[in-house]
């Protein structure tokens, strides 16, 4: 084209080479592209990483995708099918722009839903490989099993043989674990856990192992068939050495415990120090304890346990240290949702003294209720006396039984029914022999003496010779007395053989339904034992003492002879011993003058005579002891054990005490 000048001059005429012009039209074409790229960049990179991510789960979206060299930034992926949230997700990556390949991944934060499952998705060989190393820190997940934890691990692939290491923090504590990929299932390795059971705790558990705290570790195979064995060697903060297995059942897990004893003296003493009220246990456990949980509700357990070198010092079993060995082995079960124990057949010993045992019990939210029955068929005398404890026989320390003895025991405790409660023993100890005893019974059979002591702390030598002035033989005892004592203390006091199902039946009963101790179960044969031959102290010792005294009293005294001493060592005011004194001291007169009221009322406190010696003291006796004086007269009365005209007399007469001569009442000893 040929333009003219402004001046009218002709202009000169350029011309553009084809080489040039080719030049311009592809640059002007490459900057179109490369704005196109750099504006549709993000569109295609997010469509590619949807693409890929949608093998995963096909409902995949991501909120924004930037690639720099060497790193892709995902943001705001989700995973709804795979129950996956991510809040970004590192790429690591090497190679061309074209041909890029990456080398690992980093997850930042997210969660993930277990309890949501997707459809198994289906990998080709070169898909697997081609997955790199994933890491993750903060990672909220949620368990069908577990529960919700915080997790950060490692995973280096999927392929068969790669695994995930895992770093897990949640509510029922923590662990370190580490999950192998195998074709079929994976195998999982908790190289260390520490977790509470029950509520707050570890889910998915039975009921029955609610409220403990552990540590320990544990292997096994993931999937539908899981199977695990581990080792818990931490129980509530203390060691312990506890293997157990958890296999897939039916409808629950299979799960089992073997428990070696050795590891838990620290908790076998803690537990015998609450229960004997100890102020030291030292022992050395042995043996084995093992549990089986198999679906429903029932606990299997098998013990064979032994004790060695036990110490205990307890003022509930005696006074001295008990020293002793023992071993335990039962089989039993528990229906813990019912809470029911049963042991058909178990077997205790002591030293070399071996007792058979069984049990039923209910326990839980109703009422308890027990059931126990001890037997043996032949006890070596020899080892009665051997297998004693030390420290429990005191006075008696020495004892060297002989021949064969047998007893079958029962007690049925129910504390919703107290009057359903039983008891019942059947002894033979024809056949044993006393081949030693450091304390003599025959001497008290035509004589002897005693120093007493009372709850006023006086102390005083009796003499218990017939012939004595201050002794009462049985012949001038008061003709009511001996009913009177059977009506208040041992109604069966002239035909048991020192021991009386029926004292020990009623107390139980009676104790049951107070939910306290309130009633004994001795006879007179008994409390003589008690008050004759040992000390104040109650105690386990003093009651095995107090057995044998017993039998040994019942064996060389008569029932007259036992009835005369008892009748004159019981305590029964301050200073005041025997039937003969308090006569006297309360109501001025020998105990053969005394009305039948006057001998109702000092049998009416011999079970506490320091606590009501505050009627003499008040010179009052309340109405309500009036009452049980009466009731001790007409059932004294109505067995035929005083006088019928004697007990209609006593019921209209009166109490009145006369203080001793010389003692005004404002001089009577302190109460």
């Amino acid at each position: 084209m040929i333009w003219s000048r402004l001046d009218g001059s002709e202009p000169a005429v350029t011309r553009i080479s084809p080489f040039r012009l080719r030049l311009t039209i592809y640059f002007t074409l490459f900057l179109i592209l490369f704005v196109s790229l750099v504006y549709g960049w993000d569109a295609l990179l997010l469509s590619v990483c949807t693409d890929r991510l949608s093998r995963i789960d096909p409902l995949v979206s991501i909120e924004t995708a930037s690639l720099s060299y060497g790193v892709l930034l995902l943001e705001g992926i989700d995973m709804p099918s795979r129950g996956i949230s991510l809040e970004g997700m590192l790429v690591y990556w090497h190679g061309g722009s074209f041909s890029p390949a990456a080398d690992s991944v980093l997850v930042l934060g997210g969660s993930v839903d277990g309890s949501i499952e997707g459809e198994a998705t289906e990998y080709s060989s070169g898909e697997r490989q081609s997955i790199p190393p994933v890491s993750f820190r903060g990672l909220r997940a949620v368990h069908p099993s577990l529960g919700e934890f915080i997790a950060d691990g490692h995973l280096s692939g999927i392929e068969s043989g790669d695994s995930v290491n895992l770093l897990v923090s949640c509510g029922w504590g923590d662990a370190i674990a580490s999950v192998y990929l195998l074709e079929g299932a994976d195998s999982l390795d908790v190289n260390w856990f520490r977790c509470l059971t029950g509520e707050g705790g570890l889910p998915g558990l039975p009921e029955l192992l609610d409220g403990y705290s552990v540590a320990g570790d544990l292997h096994g195979m993931l999937g539908d068939d899981y199977a695990f064995d581990g080792l818990v060697q931490e129980l509530n903060g203390k060691k312990a050495r506890m293997a157990f297995s958890i296999r897939r059942g039916p409808d629950a897990p299979m799960i089992s415990l073997s428990v070696e004893l050795s590891t838990m003296t620290e908790s076998l003493s803690e537990a015998i120090r609450t229960i004997a009220s100890a102020d030291y246990v030292s022992l050395v456990p042995s043996g084995t304890m093992q549990v089986r949980f198999e679906g429903g509700d029932t606990l299997d357990i098998d013990v064979s346990a032994r004790l060695d070198s036990l110490v205990i010092l307890s003022s509930r079993l005696s006074e001295d240290t008990v020293t002793f060995g023992a071993s335990v082995d039962f089989r039993g079960t528990v229906l813990h949702g019912a809470g029911e124990l049963a042991v058909d057949s178990g077997r205790i010993s002591i030293g070399s003294a071996d007792v058979n045992f069984s049990l039923q019990a209910l326990y839980g939210e109703e009422e308890p209720w027990l059931s126990l029955r001890l037997w043996a068929d032949s006890l070596a005398g020899e080892d009665i006396t051997s297998s004693v404890p030390e420290g429990i026989l005191g006075r008696l320390e020495g004892l060297r039984l002989g021949g064969w003895s047998s007893f079958d025991l029962m007690i049925e405790l129910d504390w919703a029914e107290p009057d359903s409660c039983d008891f019942g023993v059947d002894v033979d100890v024809s056949r044993l022999t006393v081949a030693y005893s450091p304390v003599s019974i025959g001497l008290f059979r035509e004589g002897g003496s005693r120093i007493m002591h009372d709850s006023w702390g006086n102390s005083r030598m009796l003499s218990l010779i017939p012939e004595d002035s201050t002794f009462t033989p049985f012949d001038s005892l008061h003709p009511s007395l001996e009913g009177l004592l059977r009506c208040a203390e041992d109604a069966t006091f002239r035909s048991h053989s020192g021991f009386c199902e029926y004292h020990v039946r009623n107390s139980i009963r009676a104790n049951i339904e107070s939910g306290a101790f309130v009633r004994g179960g001795s006879t007179i044969s008994m409390q003589l034992a008690r008050n004759l031959l040992l000390d104040r102290d109650k105690n386990l010792a003093r009651k095995v003492q107090e057995v044998f005294l017993t039998w040994r009293l019942e064996r060389y005294l008569s029932k007259d002879r036992i009835l005369e001493i008892y009748a004159r060592i019981v305590e029964l005011g301050p200073d005041i011993f025997g039937f003969q004194e308090a006569a006297f001291y309360y109501f001025g007169a020998d105990l053969d003058r005394l009305t039948t009221r006057q001998v109702a009322y000092l049998v009416s406190i011999l079970p506490g005579p320091k606590l009501y010696y505050r009627f003499y003291a008040q010179d009052r006796i309340p109405a309500y002891w009036e009452d049980y004086i009466d009731r001790l007269l007409t059932i004294s009365s109505d067995r035929g054990w005083i006088e019928h005209d004697s007990a209609i007399a006593a019921l209209a007469d009166s109490i009145v005490f006369v203080h001793p001569p010389g003692l005004s009442r404002s001089q009577s000893p302190p109460l």
